[in-house]
């Protein structure tokens, strides 16, 4: 594990667009947080002309308040996993572009270590961004008198799972295609016909679609104004469901190298 973990790491880490986006990521975070703040405060619904009851209670609402500033944070960094997913795919593609990746496999790297050492980026890329989730809560969360800042933790979970889900998602998709402007359009435009799909299936089955029970581990918290339920999902059925796709696709990858799709 060591040696494929230092291998990946002498990829990464003297690449420039990695710093880049990962600066970008980073970057970001703080200014779109404030900006989702200052949009809650600014919503408004109203019943007959009078406020409605989501809208008293979102009189005086900041997204940092224990224990809600845990789930507004997931949510938000949420949308930045695009970003950390175009990393994954440009490392990925970099391999078919310059090589590398038929080289280790010539120099003696099975199949599965190739898939293994990048798994171990996405791990260690899913738990960084995790440990930046939990750093930025605590540093920008408002305390609540009688409220724990851990209460609401539990949606951490529920980030890290949806995080290395969607980065797999990218990795499968950059094997098939080895190019990366092109997966990152097959992974924009994927995330739309799902949701077209979803919406002509029954519900029951609509669920169970991959990105739907991302949607259903963190729910928007903006729903919150309409008065919809966004307790974040973390039950065996939703979680399992997560892992059997991760696990296809993983398989995936690998029956792809099996197949000598790193010649092609």
């Amino acid at each position: 594990m060591k040696r494929l973990l230092k291998i990946e790491l002498n990829k990464v880490l003297y690449s420039k667009a990695f710093w880049t986006m990962f600066g970008l990521y980073m970057a970001l975070i703080g200014p779109a947080a404030f900006a989702m703040d200052k949009m809650f405060k600014n919503s408004s619904v109203t019943v007959n002309g009078q406020p409605s009851i989501a809208d008293m209670i979102l009189q005086g609402f900041s997204i940092f308040k224990f224990p809600y500033v845990w789930h507004n944070m997931a949510y938000l960094m949420g949308w930045f996993q695009l970003i950390l997913a175009v990393i994954v795919i440009t490392l990925v593609t970099n391999e078919y572009s310059f090589k590398t990746l038929r080289q280790n496999i010539i120099d003696g790297m099975s199949k599965w270590e190739v898939v293994i050492a990048k798994e171990l980026i996405i791990v260690l890329l899913t738990s960084i961004s995790t440990l930046v989730l939990i750093a930025v809560t605590l540093f920008l969360g408002e305390s609540v008198e009688g409220v724990s800042k851990l209460e609401g933790i539990e949606v951490v979970l529920a980030y890290f799972l949806s995080t290395l889900f969607y980065l797999n998602l990218a990795y499968f998709l950059s094997s098939i295609l080895k190019r990366s402007g092109s997966t990152i359009g097959l992974l924009i435009i994927y995330s739309i016909v799902e949701l077209i799909i979803g919406s002509q299936l029954p519900q029951n089955i609509a669920n169970y679609l991959p990105l739907k029970l991302l949607g259903k581990m963190i729910p928007n918290p903006m729903k919150i104004v309409m008065g919809v339920d966004i307790t974040p999902d973390l039950s065996p059925t939703t979680i399992g469901a997560l892992l059997i796709y991760l696990g296809l696709m993983v398989y995936g990858i690998f029956y792809l190298l099996k197949k000598g799709h790193a010649a092609k």
